[in-house]
């Protein structure tokens, strides 16, 4: 692997990322990460059973990123609890309670879809209802690296 090869963007997918502003963090990966990689990337995890859209953000020593957090599996998604770790600010996150005949306190199941062109890569959330939830464009300069974000 040579990151710094060519000036393409980088896309992470995993389980675990590298901050939450809901619960622990997992910064081995960030900080080893770090010393392959020298630019902003995209990372897409699923851990957490819930969606939440981050600022670019780094853990001390680890590589600089725009996390997403989006999947879950099967897994019942929690909802209910705001936000409470200040260190990585988050855009935005899904905490609508799913309807059930159960009475169950659950969110909505979602998934991503990633449309790769070129330089250029839309990201689309939706619920299991196949409702749009958001939508990101993201480009990159091939000449210069560097890594224009949504507005």
């Amino acid at each position: 692997m040579n990151p710094d090869g060519d000036k393409r963007g980088l896309i992470l997918l995993s389980h675990h990322g590298p901050q939450s502003a809901f619960e622990c963090w997992y910064q081995i990966p960030a900080r080893q990460l770090a010393k392959l990689i020298h630019r902003p990337v995209i990372w897409f995890w699923g851990h957490e059973h819930r969606l939440a859209i981050y600022e670019k953000f780094s853990v001390k020593d680890g590589i600089e990123s725009y996390g997403r957090c989006v999947g879950h599996g099967g897994m019942p998604v929690e909802r209910g609890a705001r936000p409470d770790i200040p260190d990585c600010r988050w855009i935005a996150w899904d905490n609508r309670r799913y309807p059930s005949d159960e009475n169950v306190n659950v969110g909505y199941k979602r998934y991503v879809n990633l449309s790769l062109n070129g330089p250029a890569m839309h990201v689309a959330y939706y619920d299991l209802n196949q409702s749009r939830l958001l939508t990101e464009d993201w480009h990159i300069d091939i000449e210069s690296g560097v890594l224009d974000a949504p507005a």
